[in-house]
């Protein structure tokens, strides 16, 4: 079994999720912004 680790990156923030290879969403669509804190919750 494979996950994918989907990272939208666009200006000043980014949408992170985590999908199994049978589609259930592992990590519900989160939004992390381009910022110290931000990384760090990454």
């Amino acid at each position: 079994m494979h996950n994918c680790l989907a990272i939208d990156i666009v200006k000043g923030k980014s949408m992170v999720t985590l999908i199994s290879s049978c589609g259930e969403v592992l990590i519900d669509p989160y939004e992390v912004n381009h910022s110290i804190n931000g990384f760090m919750c990454l």
